[in-house]
């Protein structure tokens, strides 16, 4: 996985606008468990590119890790929006919506 972050530090150090190295690179880094790290890079690469679907799922991905199912969910409904046959964003949405369903019975 370092491996992997150095790649896309190098890439975003030669194109600091390229939102998709900065949403591979949250991808990386929470899979190390870096979910702030990851969180701050998704935020970039939305920032970067305000319809990029993809972002906004790793995003909700990360909150959901964190346990913030309401952010996830905004993350996975958004990402549903911009691209509705989007089957991870969709299968995530459906995995928080019975999350909080399941947590709203107890």
């Amino acid at each position: 996985m370092d491996g992997a972050l150095a790649e896309y530090n190098q890439a975003i150090r030669l194109k600091p606008r390229f939102a998709e190295a900065f949403s591979n690179r949250g991808v990386a880094r929470r899979k190390k468990g870096d979910l702030e790290g990851a969180l701050q890079d998704y935020d970039e690469a939305i920032r970067l590119q305000s319809g990029y679907a993809n972002a906004f799922n790793n995003r909700g991905a990360a909150n959901e890790a964190k346990g913030d199912m309401d952010a996830a969910l905004r993350d996975y409904n958004e990402a549903i929006r911009l691209k509705p046959d989007n089957a991870l964003a969709l299968s995530n949405l459906e995995r928080v919506r019975k999350a909080l369903a399941d947590r709203s019975k107890t």
